[in-house]
């Protein structure tokens, strides 16, 4: 059986966080000075805004070495923190002599990887595996029951971004896998290199910049 466990790492987009924190340290830098300067004893109240202007040049360095420091934190944090537990929610612990039992005769697994199912409301920790004859998705916990779909039976496998690639400036999140049925039947998963998934069933690589992939699966037509 044929398993693949890689993926892109995480990037952290430091352009934008840079020129987030940047405007955001500079803004709370020129409203405390402004706060500073209403309290300066002053007879003409325009002095107060010129005065202003004139010390307003003097806090871009600051606010710059303050938005390095804080993106710097945030690279460390998405290497260090984000990116590890990533890697441990997408690849649960999983025996695989459990899987045993459900195969019928003459069944034997051909690829695996270890993910996550999206089942009653949570994503269930387990294995996605392709066998002979079905493509199954075998719990972790014995209180699940496992998710599998003939392969003859499969109309479209695709891959579409997580939410969570639109939330933060972090780049290469896996994508989310999406199988549909020929009688309707739709599944998601969770898993760390997808593109292993998706050439299971022949699928083309994809460009550059292409969010979705999907691949038609005409009845017994695979190249596993």
């Amino acid at each position: 059986m044929r398993c693949r466990h890689q993926s892109k790492p995480l990037e952290l987009n430091t352009g934008q966080v840079f020129w987030r924190f940047f405007f955001l340290v500079f803004f709370v830098i020129e409203c405390w000075l402004w706060y500073r300067i209403q309290r300066l004893p002053v007879r003409v109240p325009a002095h107060r805004v010129i005065w202003f202007l004139l010390r307003s040049g003097q806090r871009v360095l600051p606010a710059m070495l303050l938005a390095g420091t804080c993106t710097v934190l945030a690279l460390l944090v998405v290497k260090l923190i984000i990116e590890p537990l990533l890697r441990v929610w997408l690849n649960p612990r999983v025996d695989p002599s459990s899987w045993m039992f459900h195969l019928s005769a003459g069944e034997s697994p051909v690829a695996g990887l270890a993910g996550r199912w999206h089942a009653a409301g949570r994503w269930q920790p387990g294995a996605l595996v392709l066998t002979n004859r079905r493509i199954w998705f075998f719990p972790a916990g014995w209180g699940v029951e496992p998710w599998s779909l003939a392969r003859e039976q499969l109309a479209r496998v695709q891959t579409a971004p997580s939410r969570l690639a639109g939330l933060a400036s972090i780049r290469n999140w896996p994508d989310r896998l999406h199988f549909s049925a020929r009688d309707g039947e739709h599944a998601a998963f969770a898993v760390a290199d997808p593109d292993a998934v998706l050439a299971w069933f022949g699928a083309p690589e994809r460009p550059d910049g292409d969010t979705t992939t999907h691949r038609n699966a005409p009845q017994g037509v695979f190249d596993v």
